[in-house]
């Protein structure tokens, strides 16, 4: 039972990483969409 909760945890982490990144890079290109 423990592992399946550390599986679970390691794919929500991997999960808000991937999101952060995205958001990241959508606020990149927000930014270089609106300088020019």
């Amino acid at each position: 039972m423990s592992n399946f909760n550390s599986f679970i945890f390691t794919e929500d982490t991997s999960v808000h990483f991937y999101s952060d990144v995205v958001i990241h890079l959508a606020e990149l290109v927000g930014w270089l969409w609106y300088i020019p």
